[in-house]
């Protein structure tokens, strides 16, 4: 069904009259679509912006009767009666045959009131007026031309080795999380070498104070004795193998110096409780190929590595 907005701009009461006519509605795709409207001479009831049109008048419009109606805005027709009055949905409006749309706001959808859209319309413009580098998390910063174009630049607040935690970084503590620097003494002529705390005493042994080093090869899993010196990890003929090692409180400064020329890596693995180069309690330590390391007894639960 078509529907037609008719606007009758009235500025006096009479109207000359309007013959009838039939016409089609422009841009029509449908041929067939007509409408009549026939408006003859009268003279009405002028009050204000509004037109009473006489009851004895025989204006129609498709058959409409127009006599008696009051014209004060746009009359909308759908060809048998005058919509006064009909529902919308919203955000739209329809009252006294004008139609009409809410505001927008935060909970109703709806048409853009011309500040809102002047305040839409002047958002993402602007700029960055300063950069800062917050101190924080073990990191600070500097800032070069902080108001046109920022040059970073980040910097640690810590001296010293760096520990990090995957959120921050601090100050590694010497002797718990790395090993503290070692004092070398040559005090006595004869016993094992010790280190005890950061100082590792060999004796000066007689025969020009050589230390002797006793080595033996292990290509399997193999439990460390108090009177081994040296040991080189041969080639494994399987699988990677593991060293176990003595309780640390029975070997209180002995020294072990241990190779790996394995094609594997080594599992240097504690007695019980005990740890190795303060890796935890029970916790295993792993010698890539390759690689040399000399472990020592604290004489309690650890075994120092350097």
């Amino acid at each position: 069904m078509k529907s037609l907005i008719v606007l009758l701009i009235l500025t006096q009461s009479a109207w000359a009259g309007l013959p009838p006519t039939t016409s089609k509605i422009s841009g029509d795709a449908n041929p067939v679509t007509t409408f009549n409207f026939n408006l003859p001479a009268f003279t009405g009831t002028h009050s204000g912006p509004s037109l009473t049109i006489p009851t004895t008048t025989n204006a129609t419009f498709n058959g409409l009767n127009l006599g008696g109606l009051s014209i004060n805005q746009p009359v909308v027709s759908d060809g048998s009666k005058n919509l006064a009055s009909g529902s919308v949905s919203s955000p739209l409006t329809f009252a006294a045959g004008a139609f009409g749309c809410q505001t927008a706001s935060g909970s109703q959808a709806g048409c853009l009131a011309s500040a809102d859209w002047t305040t839409f319309n002047n958002k993402g413009s602007g700029s960055v007026t300063s950069t800062s580098v917050v101190t924080a998390n073990g990191f600070a910063g500097t800032v070069a031309t902080a108001t046109t174009t920022p040059a970073i630049t980040i910097k640690t607040t810590v001296n010293g080795i760096l520990l990090g935690n995957s959120t921050s970084v601090s100050a590694a503590v010497a002797g718990t999380d790395y090993q503290a620097p070692i004092t070398l003494t040559t005090t006595g002529s004869s016993g094992a070498a010790t280190f005890i705390g950061n100082t590792l005493n060999i004796p000066q042994y007689s025969g020009g104070g050589a230390f002797t080093v006793t080595w033996i090869t292990k290509t399997a899993n193999y439990t460390v004795l108090s009177s081994d010196s040296g040991i080189i990890c041969g080639t494994a003929t399987s699988a990677p193998f593991t060293l176990t090692m003595p309780a640390a409180s029975t070997v209180s400064g002995h020294l072990y110096f241990i190779t790996n020329n394995s094609s594997y890596a080594v599992t240097l693995t504690p007695n019980g409780s005990d740890s190795i180069f303060n890796g935890g309690p029970s916790t295993s330590q792993t010698l890539s190929t390759g690689a040399s390391v000399i472990l020592v007894s604290d004489g309690s639960t650890n075994y120092n590595a350097f």
